[in-house]
């Protein structure tokens, strides 16, 4: 396997445990996601799984909604300010 190939396949393996911790949460499996998220020891690459997760994330919404990137984002930044200002 060369040198990218064996990257990219750790990227996908990150993206997909990232996958499983936020499945984890939302099925109220605290334990399985804490655990899937100590799996993940190189915080470099927990970042560039969970950018990869975005990414395609936001491109299905995209093919889904019709709605751009751009405006996912932005609606998703005034969320989290709101998440904020309610937890202040």
């Amino acid at each position: 396997m060369t040198g990218r190939r064996a990257e990219l396949l750790e990227l996908v393996d990150a993206a997909q445990r990232v996958a499983g911790v936020i499945a984890a949460r939302d099925r109220g499996d605290k334990d399985g996601a804490a655990q899937l998220l100590a799996s993940l020891t190189d915080d470099g690459l927990l970042a560039q799984g969970a950018l990869l997760l975005t990414d395609m994330l936001l491109q299905v919404h995209r093919v889904s909604t019709g709605d751009d990137v751009q405006t996912t984002l932005q609606q998703l930044s005034l969320q989290l300010e709101a998440s904020v200002r309610e937890a202040s």
